[in-house]
């Protein structure tokens, strides 16, 4: 209901029954009501302006709080892909390490093969058991050997240079030692002659 509605109602009440200076008791209630709603009224006001401003400051607490939540969430992801970056780079580096301290031990297999005067020996079959085994257990680590068709210098180490008519320039005549790499990476550069 409207106070001021009320009010006038009540005033034009007032002046028909009474006149201006009228104080009998049924226009002092209704003075005296309309006194109190008003008060009641202007309670109400300062009530709702003080939970306007609860409002807005809960509002902007709220606001806070996500911006805060978002950038937890960011620093746990990147946390998360920085160890997973490092644990990779490590993993990487130990399989890397251990495959190059294996690798003198197949590059001997590979020479007793190539000089093997029998093929027919028994122990010549176990070497290249041996020899296809650890082949296997290479590609499981994701290690592979690098290719030796043309010289590359990211992948391969000239020990010598040779001149012939019957290969191309760049062309790898001989792989002295094998080369390996995990992904991308070198494990150890191709050693070969190279024609120039």
């Amino acid at each position: 209901m409207d106070i001021n509605k009320k009010e006038d109602e009540t005033s034009s009440t007032h002046k028909d029954c009474c006149g201006d200076s009228c104080k009998c008791d049924k226009h002092t209630d209704e003075k005296s009501e309309l006194e109190q709603l008003k008060a009641e009224q202007e309670e109400l006001q300062k009530a709702a302006a003080q939970l306007f401003v609860a409002y807005e400051k809960l509002k902007t607490d709220h606001t806070a709080q996500t911006d805060k939540l978002a950038r937890v969430i960011n620093e746990y992801d990147n946390f998360r892909r920085r160890s997973g970056d490092e644990m990779e780079a490590k993993y990487s580096q130990a399989c890397s390490d251990i495959v190059s301290a294996l690798l003198p031990v197949a590059d001997n297999l590979y020479r007793a093969i190539a000089h093997s005067p029998d093929e027919s020996n028994p122990l010549l079959a176990g070497v290249n058991m041996t020899i296809a085994q650890f082949e296997t257990s290479l590609a499981a680590l994701g290690v592979s050997e690098v290719e030796t068709k043309t010289f590359d210098p990211e992948l391969h180490h000239a020990v010598s240079h040779e001149t012939s008519s019957e290969h191309g320039t760049g062309e790898i005549v001989e792989v002295l030692q094998r080369g390996y790499k995990i992904g991308e990476k070198i494990i150890r550069y191709a050693m070969v002659r190279v024609v120039n």
